[in-house]
């Protein structure tokens, strides 16, 4: 962030917004299914009219059948875009979606019944409307057995203008 001479400099223009899970959160065909869940802890307040740069570390397990979905809602009227790295047991180097996603598009990751990691980055565009950046996620085919995502599993905002 640049900042020029005679700005007021506030402790929100310099510290990061920060989010991580306190517990082991899991879903299966009993509880949610296939259907979009709020996660309890990875979420964030953004301000209108503001620029972010978005990180997200979750660590998750999911049944080889019924793999892993994810995306993250919005305030509405944003723009900017996202992508996610995610390693597969095919190869030692992560594997990034084709091209960016914008916001409110969905993600689907291969279930390994394994702790496996993702990492997302992008950029968040808030509009004239403020409101919460939230990661949602289920199994992207129901199954009894449960998908978890991680405990200090994380979500960071850096405010940019």
């Amino acid at each position: 962030m640049v900042f020029a001479a005679g700005d007021i400099l506030h402790a929100d223009d310099l510290n990061p917004l920060f989010a991580y899970k306190t517990a082991d959160e899991s879903v299966n065909s009993g509880t949610t299914g296939t259907t979009l869940q709020d996660d309890d802890h990875l979420f964030l307040s953004v301000a209108a009219n503001t620029r972010y740069l978005v990180e997200c570390f979750f660590a998750w397990t999911s049944p080889v059948a019924a793999d892993f979905k994810f995306t993250f809602t919005t305030p509405v009227g944003v723009a900017g875009m996202w992508t996610a790295l995610n390693p597969t047991l095919a190869s030692a180097v992560s594997a990034p979606y084709t091209g960016s996603l914008s916001w409110g598009s969905t993600g689907t990751f291969e279930g390994f019944n394994l702790d496996m990691f993702a990492r997302v980055n992008g950029i968040l565009v808030v509009g004239g409307t403020a409101g919460t950046l939230r990661l949602q996620w289920a199994q992207n085919t129901a199954n009894a057995s449960n998908t978890t995502v991680r405990q200090y599993s994380w979500l960071r905002l850096i405010k940019v203008s």
